[in-house]
């Protein structure tokens, strides 16, 4: 096996590893209410403060990426981004009521945030060097994994929880154990040079910020299924019921799209962008209006099914219209339509829960349908593109 192609495996499994860690922490999202008695407003707060840390981290990446290579930098974020992100759930559940809990949890929120954060830019940054190396695409499966690596981590965390293992210490170990898997492989990513950095500023002209908003929708809605599914269907659960099985959901969702993604060039390459995209906003918009208005949890999962289905390969389409666009290069048009765009996974949650507060829960998920719809006016983009 040549280093490339060993490179790539190890990359797509620290994808693996941080969707586990996301998955973990969606299904955990209970835990970490009750243990607070949180209410909507107050847990979108804690939703706000991840997203703050990111926005610290992501920059923070793409500074040290640039001198010490993506190589170094994802090994040095894999830790921080798994140790933090079980944070927040231990504090909530094994501090003293005697302690500043809700203060010291806030502060362990901006810390996940800023791990993760960073090893998104890492990972993703390495992840397009192995790509180039290679001479195929391959990111997309990179993203499959991360979907695939979410199912796993919210059925694992949901096990977890039913079998009273769920109070943070499970969701440790696994994460623990996640590490020490990676320790000995991370070595072998691929070498990358010290850069100095970019000073040009991104190219938002009006074509790359439609792309980007469209981008910023779709990961809103991501981020959203993420941090909410799993309290959305606790009002489905008969009396009695363990909260463990609310993390269907999410698992639902992490299925269907880690299946679509790993055969996204195929069906891009079947049925065109274009049509890709317009079917994906509609399988977004009815399967949120599904599971937002389901009685039933096995009802309300099969609309996250759908959702996953269709948010599974906008970002791969929008991505490469913004590669596409004339008078922009490649690189300039990805980076400026990828920082809009991701600015909706680290927003759109919090913003969710404030509209929570304001309505319901069922309202705020419900309006984020409008994202899908909005894909089917964007399909002329990327018809130009």
């Amino acid at each position: 096996m040549n280093a490339a192609v060993r490179a790539r495996w190890v990359i797509s499994a620290v994808f693996l590893a941080n969707g586990m860690g996301y998955g973990l922490w969606a299904a955990h999202m209970p835990v970490l209410r009750d243990a607070l008695s949180l209410g909507e407003a107050a847990l979108s707060l804690i939703l706000m403060l991840v997203a703050v840390g990111a926005l610290l981290g992501m920059p923070l990446a793409g500074w040290l990426g640039g001198r010490i290579g993506t190589h170094r930098a994802t090994r040095l974020f894999l830790p921080a981004a798994l140790g933090s992100v079980v944070l927040p759930i231990l504090l909530a559940v094994f501090l003293p009521d005697s302690a500043p809990r809700l203060t010291v949890v806030a502060i362990s929120a901006i810390l996940f945030g800023i791990g993760n954060g960073a090893l998104d830019v890492a990972m993703n940054a390495q992840a397009s060097t192995v790509e180039k190396t290679l001479g195929y695409p391959m990111l997309s499966s990179c993203h499959g994994f991360f979907s695939l690596g979410g199912l796993l981590g919210s059925g694992l965390g949901g096990g977890l929880i039913l079998i009273d293992f769920g109070r943070g210490d499970g969701m440790a170990a696994v994460l623990l154990l996640l590490f020490v898997l990676l320790v000995w492989p991370a070595r072998f990513l691929l070498p990358t040079a010290a850069e100095a950095e970019d000073k040009k500023r991104f190219p938002f002209t009006g074509a790359v910020v439609a792309l980007g908003a469209l981008a910023f929708g779709c990961f809103m809605v991501e981020g959203a299924v993420a941090d909410w599914s799993a309290l959305l269907l606790t009002t489905t659960l008969p009396p009695g019921a363990s909260v463990g099985w609310a993390a269907a959901g999410y698992t639902a969702y992490s299925l269907a799209m880690a299946t679509c993604r790993f055969a996204g060039d195929r069906i891009v390459g079947r049925f065109g962008p274009v049509r890709t995209l317009a079917v994906s906003g509609l399988a977004i918009s009815v399967g949120l209006l599904i599971a937002v208005t389901a009685p039933v949890l096995l009802l309300g999962a099969a609309g996250f099914v759908l959702v996953g289905l269709g948010a599974a390969n906008v970002v791969p389409v929008l991505f490469r219209a913004s590669a596409n666009l004339p008078g922009i290069s490649p690189s300039a048009g990805v980076a400026a339509a990828a920082t809009l765009g991701y600015a909706g996974f680290l927003l759109g949650p919090p913003l969710i829960g404030w509209g929570a507060a304001q309505s319901s829960l069922n309202i705020a998920l419900g309006v984020l349908a409008i994202m899908g719809l909005a894909l089917l006016a964007g399909r002329r983009l990327v018809m130009r593109a």
